[in-house]
């Protein structure tokens, strides 16, 4: 799956890829010590935004704005 943060793409294999989703503002929260966070189907799920993580400029910053992708590790 290609994704686009600004200006920049990121390949994520297909495999890992749960869901890729818009999420309303009611989905997503900030939990002391844990930081942001989304509510997807009664699970609570980090997000983790990849313009901070990789100091990308020109992102979309808001998640409500753009698509969050759920995907699972160790598979």
């Amino acid at each position: 799956l290609l994704v686009r943060v600004g200006a920049e793409r990121f390949i994520l294999p297909t495999i890992t890829v749960q869901v890729a989703l818009r999420p309303s503002r009611e989905m997503l929260a900030t939990i002391q010590g844990q930081g942001e966070v989304l509510d997807h189907r009664g699970k609570i799920l980090p997000l983790h935004r990849l313009h901070r993580r990789f100091g990308i400029e020109g992102a979309v910053e808001d998640p409500v704005a753009g698509i969050i992708v759920i995907i699972e590790l160790g598979r």
